[in-house]
C-alpha cells in the first residue's frame, strides 16, 4: 500500500512540473533589445484608426491632439502597419509633435509581450 501511495505522488509531482513547464498561455518572448530604426509618418493613433487621417493636410490636427495627450504613433513606410511609439515609461508625444503628419526616422528598439509590438524611442528626425 505505501509503494502504491509513493508511486501515485511521483506521478502527480510530475505531471504537476510538466503541466507547469509546458503554460505558456499569453506569453512570448521579449523582443531583442537590439537598436532598431523605423521609417514612417507620425500620426494620431485615434485620428487614424478610426477616420485614416493622415498627411500633411492633417497635421494640424494630429499636433492639438498630441498636446491633449492622444498618443502618437508611426505609420510604417515599408509595411503600412501602425505602431504606438514609447519613451521608456512615458509617452513620445513630445518628441513626436513636431513631426506631426510629416515622415520620420526613428531609432530606438522593439519591445513586445502577449501580441503587443510598441516602439521605445531614442532618437527621431525628420526623414528625406
Amino acid at each position: 500500500m505505501r509503494k502504491v501511495l509513493v508511486a501515485t505522488l511521483a506521478a502527480a509531482l510530475l505531471a504537476s512540473v510538466a503541466v507547469l513547464a509546458s503554460d505558456t498561455k499569453g506569453k512570448t518572448e521579449a523582443a531583442p533589445k537590439t537598436e532598431a530604426k523605423l521609417l514612417g509618418e507620425v500620426i494620431c493613433l485615434s485620428c487614424y484608426v478610426d477616420h485614416e487621417s493622415k498627411g500633411p493636410e492633417h497635421a494640424a490636427c494630429a499636433a492639438s491632439c498630441a498636446k491633449r495627450g492622444v498618443p502618437m504613433g508611426i505609420l510604417e513606410d515599408k509595411t503600412g502597419n501602425v505602431f504606438m511609439v514609447v519613451k521608456g515609461h512615458t509617452g513620445a508625444n513630445e518628441a513626436l509633435q513636431p513631426f506631426a503628419g510629416k515622415k520620420a526616422a526613428l531609432s530606438g528598439r522593439w519591445l513586445e509581450r502577449g501580441g503587443a509590438k510598441i516602439f521605445n524611442l531614442n532618437t527621431v528626425t525628420e526623414a528625406k
